[in-house]
């Protein structure tokens, strides 16, 4: 993964270009809401499918008269970010239901809706639904409408093309089937227009995501893979598998355990992140302040896939572009620089910079997992209760994360208490979420009322100081005035305004015991013999269980038999001469909380 990116001046880490790309995101939402004829807004009366099943079944497709938006220049997307996503504060501005337009000016290409339609929307309930049969894809399907493209002999630097000529709002060159057009215009109005609207950071991430493939860009460890539209959205093995995070949960249908898809390369093709994620990644996007989240950032790939996601992609992007002189020059203002060209392009059609992508990711920037080697492969697995897989490697990609730094493999909490919370328990902003956990969840209400209380007198001490005397050091009956009236001041305190201050601490301890307090509390991993994991009726992990397992554990088990056994005569409790066999063996496995001895 690449989080960093090493200059000359130091190192511009996650939070950094974070801050970048919402810098200049904002920056082109505002100049795209000063063009005109951006889009046409006319009416549209349309019959509109029910898809949610429960109303489905009282409520028939419902007509209605309808925005129809035609989208006639790249611009309409920021300018009319983010009516198109459920935000919550946004009602007034929501422009669903409404009919997209964004070659056809005959037909709509995708109508943009929501989940609970014809009730009034819920929160994050938007949904994009494709052709006119108003199809409600998922990444899944939409993977598999890629792959389909993909094997009929399209190629990916194509579609890319043809892609970024459907959001200038020009026919593609390539010869589609009509539904396959269909298709492709769907999913641009997915990613620039609702997704987009849910993360306003995609309107730069797409365009970046699409050059990546356009330019046959490939990325990792020896620089071998490739950035392609069969990765982009969903994984699956070559089996046609789908790669699942290793965190289920109990269904709420059957008696078996769910378990989230580990989603694509997009950013925002993840799934089981939890609520409140997006919160957290605007905090992360706080430069300094966001380095309280660090530990969680490098922890916790599934709470945090979208930034994670968003800040590899960015950093491939950049690569590609800058030689290593460029590279070593970059600062944070040349590097919003370098973003804001590529929207201004993509967006406003300035041309002056061209984005050929000469370079390369570099293969040595990311920390990439390290590999379980063939000779370390033993009988011994790990799992979880309630996962899926059985694995080997303690840095397998499909595990949502656990902090390593205890040495005892414990899961990390999905959720890190807020600055405000810290500062007045007295807890280390730069602690983990576990140490956090630990600190405050035995805490009494009388101990949360002595920590405000404390906090409150600190505070105040040092405004009175900084008001009364500044810019020197207290003399020693400067420093008893300010005292006095500190004590003063705390005894004035209403128990009302004390209440409520415990009560806030409360919420908010009471968010990351039942938001990481059940993730913690999995603790330790099992460890056994393969037949073990079996027996619990786990299977072998897509990511780091080789295909040929099976047999290396039985040339394990043949080493250990051919071993020599050594006899060791000794006295016996009983008086006579006892018998000790012994045998060591030089293969092992890795788990967490365990010592690798050889």
């Amino acid at each position: 993964m690449k989080h960093q990116i090493q200059t000359n001046t130091g190192i511009l880490p996650f939070t950094q270009i974070l801050r970048a790309v919402d810098t200049v995101v904002a920056a082109i939402i505002k100049k795209c809401r000063e063009q005109t004829d951006t889009h046409q807004a006319v009416d549209l009366e349309l019959k509109i499918k029910v898809h949610d099943e429960v109303l489905r079944r009282r409520t028939p497709s419902v007509t209605k008269t309808i925005p129809w938006l035609i989208i006639q220049k790249p611009a309409a997307w920021p300018a009319l970010n983010p009516d198109f996503a459920v935000r919550g504060d946004n009602f007034s501005k929501l422009l669903l239901p409404c009919a997209v337009s964004l070659l056809s000016r005959g037909s709509h290409d995708a109508l943009f809706s929501y989940s609970n339609f014809p009730e009034e929307p819920r929160v994050w309930s938007e949904r994009v639904y494709y052709y006119k049969e108003q199809d409600d894809l998922n990444y899944g399907e939409i993977h598999s409408g890629f792959t389909g493209l993909l094997e009929q002999g399209a190629e990916d630097r194509q579609i890319a093309e043809d892609m970024l000529a459907i959001l200038d709002g020009k026919k593609p060159g390539t010869d589609y089937h009509p539904k396959d057009l269909a298709f492709l215009t769907g999913t641009v109005a997915l990613m620039f227009g609702m997704e987009a609207s849910r993360f306003p950071s995609a309107l730069l991430i797409n365009l970046l995501m699409l050059d990546l493939i356009q330019h046959g860009k490939q990325y990792g460890r020896t620089g071998a893979k490739a950035f392609s539209f069969a990765t982009a959205f969903h994984r699956v093995t070559s089996s046609g598998e789908a790669l699942n995070w290793d965190n289920g949960r109990d269904s709420t249908r059957t008696d078996t355990l769910e378990h989230e898809w580990y989603g694509g390369k997009y950013p925002y093709a993840v799934h089981g992140t939890g609520s409140g994620n997006m919160a957290m990644r605007e905090q992360m996007a706080k430069g300094k302040e966001g380095e309280q989240y660090r530990q969680n950032f490098l922890s916790l790939p599934q709470r945090h896939a979208v930034p994670r996601r968003e800040v590899a992609l960015v950093i491939h992007w950049v690569e590609s572009n800058l030689s290593d002189e460029g590279l070593k020059g970059l600062t944070f203002n040349s590097l919003c620089d370098l973003l804001f060209a590529r929207l201004k392009a993509g967006y406003l059609g300035v041309t002056d910079k061209v984005f050929a992508l000469p370079e390369n990711p570099r293969p040595e920037t990311g920390t990439h997992r390290p590999g379980v080697k063939t000779e370390d492969i033993s009988d011994q697995v790990f799992w979880y209760g309630k996962g899926k897989y059985y694995h080997i490697n303690p840095s397998c990609k499909l595990l949502p994360g656990y902090d390593q730094n205890t040495g005892g493999g414990l899961f990390m909490s999905e959720y890190a208490l807020p600055s405000w919370a810290m500062t007045m328990l007295g807890i280390d902003p730069r602690s983990s979420s576990i140490a956090q956990y630990s600190a405050i969840k035995d805490l009494s209400v009388e101990e949360l009322a002595v920590r405000y209380v404390s906090t409150f007198k600190k505070e105040t001490e040092a405004t009175l100081s900084a008001q009364w005397y500044p810019n020197r050091k207290l003399k020693q009956h400067e420093k008893e005035n300010v005292a006095r009236q500190v004590e003063k001041r705390a005894k004035e305190l209403s128990r009302d305004k004390i209440e409520k201050q415990v009560a806030s601490l409360q919420r908010v301890i009471e968010k990351l015991k039942t938001a990481g307090g059940l993730v913690i509390q999995r603790g330790l991993p099992q460890t056994g013999p393969l037949e073990n994991a079996m027996d619990a009726e786990k299977v072998a992990c897509l990511s780091c269980i080789p295909l040929n397992h099976q047999e290396l554990v039985e040339e394990y088990r043949k080493k250990l038999e051919e071993k020599p056994v050594l006899v060791k005569l000794e006295p016996s409790d009983e008086g006579g001469i006892g018998v000790s066999l012994s045998s060591r063996v030089d293969v092992g496995v890795k788990t967490p909380g365990t010592s690798h001895t050889k």
